[in-house]
């Protein structure tokens, strides 16, 4: 099992002019997003947070760490943010947002041999479905009173139950489900559970002016499609 702990090597170090500590942003591991090989982290979501934070004139550093402890840390330590964070009605007031840096949809992902194949989230429930502590998918499972959830402390260790079918289902990202199979990974994608924007959450000690410079960059990235290139990039 690779070490959660990891801590990104290539810190970005700029001229600090909103504060100064350094900014950490922390993370999960979750391909392609972000992927953790050894020594090594990379993946879209690094890169398209590197952009948000290029020439805001904060120092920053990206951790990758379960993602229980990242919206935790992002939560109460005034040093923080989190990505790719969820914007849930119950976190709207805990964080200050930088989002988003893209729209996911969400399935229940089964194992290609085990036949489990619902057709609506009704059936779904009558499955064993797994899911990682403090991930948006959690709180929707509860809310939708799925009546078997089974909560690990990141995705790679639900998604080792999924193939070792000690559960049935669990939910995935389309661009994480679409990464895997062309790993060669058999799965089967079955009903969508959500559509959601995702993005940076700040703790609200974080200067609403450095928020501001981040929101702009995002959305200069945005409008000039350097985001969603990042995004269709195959690396």
């Amino acid at each position: 099992m690779m070490r959660l702990s990891l801590l990104l090597l290539t810190t970005i170090l700029l001229p600090c002019i909103a504060r100064a500590d350094i900014l950490v942003l922390a993370t999960e591991p979750y391909p392609p997003f972000v992927m953790v090989e050894g020594d090594n982290v990379s993946g879209r979501g690094i890169r398209m947070v590197d952009l948000v934070m290029k020439e805001t004139g904060q120092d920053y550093r990206i951790e990758v760490m379960p993602w229980a402890r990242a919206i935790a840390l992002a939560r109460n330590d005034s040093a923080y943010c989190a990505f790719a964070a969820a914007r849930t009605p119950d976190r709207e007031r805990l964080f200050k947002w930088v989002e988003p840096l893209l729209i996911t949809r969400n399935y229940l992902v089964a194992a290609s041999e085990t036949g489990v194949r619902p057709k609506t989230l009704e059936e779904a429930k009558r499955y064993v479905v797994g899911t990682h502590r403090h991930d948006f998918t959690e709180a929707l499972l509860k809310r939708l009173e799925f009546p078997r959830i089974d909560v690990a402390v990141d995705f790679n260790l639900s998604f080792r139950k999924l193939l070792n079918r000690r559960i049935d289902l669990m939910p995935m990202s389309e661009r994480t489900f679409r990464s895997l199979t062309q790993a060669g990974e058999k799965l089967e994608k079955t009903v969508l559970l959500a559509e959601q924007p995702l993005g940076i959450a700040c703790n609200p000690s974080v200067p609403d002016d450095l928020i501001d410079r981040m929101n702009a960059n995002l959305r200069r990235a945005t409008e000039s499609g350097e985001l969603e290139r990042i995004l269709s990039d195959v690396r």
